[in-house]
């Protein structure tokens, strides 16, 4: 029972800030050696900061120039039919199909180049308080059929590739509330719904899911948020803090780019994190991943 009781508290986020704090230890000195000879990476202007208490935001890109080319280059390169027939999620395919950009292919440029935004990597540094790392890029297209039951990612959850993580969400078409727009509640509700379990003697762990009944049983007030994005914009998610759910039946689909952002400390780069010493860039820190699979 002691066993059990370990490995579900290993996924908990009080395990998830021990496990972080354990490698924040351990690369300390790498990491602040590139922080102090590019402290104003965490200098911010409000329009791009992330309040922790929400763990989201939607940032409008629209006059940027940048986002709009990565926008129509993944039109071109990562059609819809695209992403079906090379989907890597074949057991949610008619939930959500998923194709991942290849970084180290030359002609994928436009979107690695976009990965270290300056703007975008301000506004996640400043959230996570460190140089975010890149763990994935990809493209997802959401069928959002008509299905009986609720399973999986369809219920309320938390991510588990850090403490805390940044996703953006970029839409290629517009979000709204016919496309199946991921919903969440926001950080600072989502930890009173943990606290209020831990009070009842249950741990919620990040493996866990729950119904919209059993999320609205510890809420009188309306704390759901539908994240509508239209194209042009960036919706930034801590999936890890935010309990959220998507890919629900919609009389719209859902199609756009997803990039995902995790501190130096995830257990997800444990096989990277050595050869943090010998990077002497941010950029070159927040594509170590990528440049090593080169």
């Amino acid at each position: 029972m002691i066993a059990d009781y370990i490995k579900i508290l290993k996924f908990t986020h009080f395990g998830l800030w021990i496990s972080y704090h354990k490698r924040k230890f351990k690369l300390k000195k790498y990491i602040n050696d590139i922080r102090s000879k590019y402290f104003n990476i965490l200098e911010i202007d409000n329009d791009y900061k992330i309040d922790r208490s929400k763990g989201y935001k939607i940032i409008d890109f629209k006059n940027n120039n940048d986002i709009n080319d990565v926008i129509k280059f993944c039109e071109i390169n990562f059609p819809i039919d695209f992403i079906k027939n090379k989907n890597k999620n074949t057991s949610k395919d008619n939930r959500l199909n998923i194709v991942d950009i290849d970084l180290n292919d030359p002609k994928n440029k436009i979107i690695k180049d976009f990965c270290v935004n300056k703007y975008l990597i301000k506004s996640i540094s400043n959230y996570l308080d460190d140089i975010p790392i890149l763990l994935s890029a990809t493209v997802w297209f959401s069928p959002n059929q008509i299905s009986t039951n609720l399973i999986g990612s369809q219920l309320y959850h938390f991510d588990r590739e850090d403490f805390r993580q940044i996703k953006c969400f970029i839409p290629i078409e517009d979000i709204d509330k016919q496309s199946g727009p991921l919903t969440l509640i926001s950080s600072g509700n989502s930890k009173k719904f943990i606290l209020k379990k831990f009070f009842n003697f249950k741990l919620v762990s990040s493996k866990s899911r729950f119904t919209d009944t059993q999320i609205k049983r510890y809420f009188k007030d309306q704390i759901e948020i539908e994240l509508e994005c239209k194209r042009g914009q960036v919706a930034m998610v801590d999936t890890s803090q935010c309990l959220h759910y998507g890919s629900r039946p919609a009389k719209k689909y859902k199609y756009h780019i997803s990039i995902q952002y995790v501190s130096p400390y995830s257990t997800k780069l444990d096989k990277f994190s050595d050869h943090f010493s010998q990077t002497n860039k941010p950029e070159d820190l927040i594509l170590k991943k990528f440049n090593l699979q080169s």
